[in-house]
């Protein structure tokens, strides 16, 4: 009898409000302690969350073409040593060394036009001290100056088919210096990464331009996500992802811009961080999309009992000094004893706000005229 007495003012309330429809984000209840302890009301300020795992999404991971570079063989060849068959290389880390009769007759092609080279140029220089002196025809220095240019456009041009075959810098200018063919290719990786096994062996005769391994570099990693095109829609570039089993978080890198007609979904590609290597690429993987990242929107974590639904409307309700205020939300996740959401509108959400915890089922008769 005692508690029914309390409720009574409770239910007169709930009674003057009768005749009127309120929305929910426009009204303020109030409430004075003896009806917020009738009612068995309880406040607290809330747990901030600014992420929240949506639904789980099939992906498989890939490896962006642009991390790959192929080991080619830039000259014909027979393998002289391998020196790694697999595993993480540096760049310019020597692969494996070939013994070439054509990186030879490079060499020697590039000597030749420089022995001749150098005469032509010294021909060059006298011929145009004359012809300005006018001691020479227009047509003798024209003629040598055309030689040494000729020959100096072949000599650049031999020499970068010598530096496509592998040779350094300082492997030229010892050549150039001792005139000492060598015909070792040395093959080197294009990029850091991981060394996929080496197609070939010790002995074997390579053709110029073959294929022999791939260096990938996996820091990072891509992995293509098929969605409804309603989903796609909510997504944003920059919005977080979380791998299932892994718990690794990504992002969002790219969202297609059209819909397979054979499986009516869009491909969302996200991005992770893989200096691990722990992701393998085709391996199919469980993602979640993280709601309430991309905008930089809060959330709010409650307990189930501190949201109602009012006119079909999710609804929580915030303290004021005079009771309550109800505000719409939008709810992310949610169980059988919590809820996660986040307001529909602005809000200032200044820290100690409180939102209610216990006993939003008492309020949402104020908010539908009495009807329960």
């Amino acid at each position: 009898m005692k508690r029914f007495a309390t409720l009574l003012p409770v239910l007169a309330l709930s009674a003057g409000l009768g005749s009127v429809m309120f929305p929910a984000q426009a009204v303020e209840l109030p409430l004075d302690a003896r009806q917020i302890e009738a009612m068995g009301l309880a406040f607290a300020v809330p747990e901030r969350i600014r992420e929240v795992p949506g639904p789980a999404w099939s992906g498989r991971v890939k490896l962006p073409p642009v991390h790959r570079a192929e080991v080619v063989a830039p000259v014909a060849g027979r393998v002289r040593t391998v020196q790694h068959l697999h595993g993480p290389v540096r760049t310019g880390e020597v692969l494996l060394i070939l013994e070439s009769d054509e990186l030879r007759q490079l060499q020697q092609d590039w000597l030749a036009t420089l022995a001749e080279l150098k005469p032509a140029q010294e021909e060059y220089r006298r011929a145009r001290r004359l012809y300005k002196a006018g001691s020479l025809s227009r047509k003798k220095f024209l003629q040598a100056e055309q030689r040494y240019t000729v020959l100096g456009d072949r000599a650049g041009a031999q020499r970068g088919r010598l530096v496509f075959a592998g040779m350094t810098e300082a492997e030229l200018t010892d050549l150039e210096k001792r005139r000492d063919l060598n015909g070792m290719v040395r093959l080197r990786a294009p990029r850091d990464g991981f060394l996929a096994p080496m197609d070939t062996v010790p002995g074997r005769r390579v053709q110029r331009g073959e294929r022999l391994s791939v260096v990938s570099d996996t820091a990072w990693i891509a992995v293509h996500i098929p969605v409804p095109a309603a989903v796609a829609r909510r997504l944003e570039p920059g919005q977080g992802v979380v791998l299932d089993q892994q718990g690794r978080r990504g992002e969002i890198a790219w969202i297609g811009r059209s819909v397979d007609p054979r499986t009516l979904r869009v491909s969302v590609h996200a991005r992770f961080d893989n200096a691990d290597g722990s992701l393998l690429a085709g391996e199919l993987v469980r993602v979640r999309f993280l709601a309430g990242q991309a905008k930089g929107r809060g959330a709010w974590r409650l307990p189930a009992a501190g949201l109602v639904e009012v006119d079909g409307v999710p609804t929580v309700f915030r303290r004021t000094p005079q009771g309550a205020e109800p505000i719409p939300v939008e709810v992310l996740a949610r169980d059988a004893e919590r809820v996660v959401v986040r307001p529909t509108g602005n809000l200032d959400d200044a820290d100690g706000m409180q939102l209610l915890t216990r006993g939003a089922v008492y309020l949402k008769p104020m908010l539908e005229g009495g009807e329960e």
